[in-house]
């Protein structure tokens, strides 16, 4: 079965190298860089829509914790990982308050995010 994922960054070189590395790794990547991107993406893949989405907190004038609750909203089982360059408790607190099922701090190693992400969807 094909895995689909949603990658919702604004950040130029994230953007460069994160979609490449999940297709790389067997996931069908739907790449957006805004929140209204990411909401057409939603709208367009109803019958198939994304397995996870990794979502970043800071999206240039986007609220990526608005997002994720947009998602969460539209794809109550949908595994969302929030990816922030924001350090400590506050905003992984507020990424799981949000919906977020998982926070990763930026930078993060590759290896780290696979595992957190192929631990999360077997689980489901």
């Amino acid at each position: 079965m094909e895995r689909r994922i949603l990658v919702v960054v604004d950040e130029a070189v994230m953007a460069a190298w994160l979609p490449g590395h999940l297709e790389a790794a067997g996931w069908n990547v739907t790449h957006a860089g805004d929140e209204a991107a990411a909401l057409a993406c939603l709208d367009a893949t109803t019958e198939t829509p994304p397995d996870a989405a990794i979502v970043d907190a800071v999206l240039g004038e986007g609220d990526g914790f608005a997002l994720i609750q947009d998602i969460r909203k539209q794809l109550p089982g949908i595994l969302i990982v929030c990816a922030s360059a924001r350090a400590g408790n506050v905003a992984r607190l507020k990424a799981l308050a949000a919906g977020a099922d998982a926070y990763i701090a930026k930078p993060f190693r590759l290896a780290d995010l696979d595992d957190l992400i192929n631990a999360r969807c077997e689980a489901s």
